[in-house]
């Protein structure tokens, strides 16, 4: 009888070892992030050379996507401040193509300034904010995104 109750101490010992080392695994795997899960759902986009301060539309998948390339002085005009320096200036805007007003696909004003709600009044300028500053409105979704390090492409998440 007492071996049988050390064989059972044993295996009760061993069991809860399995527990906790099972316990163990499931913390680690919800703790760490695998990257190429984030990568699978990035869309890549070959990108032209693009002009300064012109706006860039690009559709893909049933969505539209504005890229605009910033020259030295589109970035002080729109980003201009006493403590920040040119070099902290972004180079680039990249946003999803629909207003915020009603939803509606972007499309550039006459003067090709700044960017237009097509089924509203809305305008947006180039760093995604509502250029009318009392409108009811948000600035422009940007959604996640990354260059290719030579910006010939971008890396977008489109949901």
């Amino acid at each position: 009888m007492t071996t049988r109750i050390v064989w059972l101490r044993r295996l009760i010992r061993l069991l809860i070892l399995l527990a906790v080392l099972s316990l163990f695994f499931v913390m680690l795997d919800y703790a760490t992030d695998d990257p190429s899960i984030n990568t699978a759902s990035m869309t890549r986009v070959p990108l032209p050379e693009l002009e300064l301060d012109k706006a860039f539309f690009i559709r893909l998948e049933n969505k539209q996507v504005v890229v605009i390339r910033y020259s030295t002085q589109l970035q002080k005009k729109l980003f201009a401040s006493d403590e920040e320096d040119d070099a902290s200036f972004p180079k680039f805007f990249v946003a999803f193509a629909y207003g915020t007003s009603l939803g509606c696909p972007l499309e550039l004003s006459d003067d090709g300034k700044l960017l237009k709600e097509s089924c509203s009044q809305a305008y947006y300028d180039f760093a995604g904010q509502p250029a009318d500053p009392d409108g009811d409105f948000t600035a422009l979704r940007v959604p996640v995104y990354t260059f290719c390090p030579d910006y010939s492409c971008l890396n977008i998440k489109l949901n």
